[in-house]
């Protein structure tokens, strides 16, 4: 299992570890799972995540990767991973079947894979949390009527 981290990072900070990162190692793992992963945590602690603890304990960082984005975000789907230029990029979808100028998509980019794919899930986090924000609430607001309420209902039936 890996060591906590003492204090924690933000998201900002967390991609500016990753993009600084050459590749993945258990102290940025854990620094992540830490500070972004609160279902895996969760989830790790309550022993259900054995896929993620055997990735982990084998230093598999893309399934590490890929656990972490099916555990954190249910909502979203591997776009596309593409290796351009000594680069790999990688997108997250909401809505993969529209066509991807229209889709809105968490999209990095990492010389290591496992980095650009943890690097897309702290963007589609931080994406969802802005959409939520921005997002009206399912019940509209409306005033408290003034003055007098009267009910036109007929119970002479």
């Amino acid at each position: 299992m890996l060591p906590i981290p003492e204090q924690s990072d933000t998201p900002t900070q967390l991609l500016q570890r990753i993009r600084a990162a050459g590749m993945p190692n258990h102290s940025l793992v854990a620094r992540i799972l830490a500070d972004a992963c609160p279902r895996a945590t969760s989830l790790r602690r309550r022993k259900q995540a054995d896929a993620l603890e055997s990735a982990l304990a084998a230093g598999a960082w893309t399934d590490v990767a890929l656990a972490l984005i099916t555990l954190e975000l249910p909502g979203w789907i591997m776009r596309r991973m593409m290796w351009d230029d000594g680069v790999w990029l990688c997108a997250l979808s909401r809505t993969p079947t529209l066509p991807i100028e229209l889709d809105d998509i968490a999209e990095t980019s990492h010389a290591a894979l496992p980095l650009a794919m943890i690097a897309a899930l702290l963007e589609a986090k931080r994406m969802s949390v802005v959409t939520a924000s921005n997002r009206p609430g399912s019940v509209p607001a409306v005033r408290a009527a003034h003055g007098h309420s009267i009910c036109c209902d007929n119970f002479a039936r």
